[in-house]
């Protein structure tokens, strides 16, 4: 990802600009129905299975509870189980 030529996200930015990344979380929030807020965002990109490391990403979600962090997964898991940890 260039985010000064990026041409799938809403604002292009660079290290002198880095505080213009914000627009692109704001549009990621609104796109992915995520509550506006000063809250990190972490984002697992692929369909979570236990053959791709889905222990880490199960790690990872508990911490971000305690960070107040949302989460958000690109595709859903074959399982309702993974799913719900995403759903929160």
């Amino acid at each position: 990802m260039e985010p000064e030529i990026d041409p799938h996200i809403p604002q292009h930015y660079s290290v002198a600009s880095v505080a213009q990344k914000a627009v692109n979380t704001a549009a990621l929030r609104k796109r992915l129905l995520l509550r506006e807020g000063p809250r990190p965002v972490l984002s697992y990109v692929g369909r979570p299975r236990h053959a791709e490391g889905l222990h880490l990403i199960r790690q990872r979600c508990s911490t971000r509870s305690s960070a107040n962090a949302q989460s958000c997964c690109s595709a859903p898991a074959l399982s309702m189980a993974i799913n719900e940890d995403f759903w929160h």
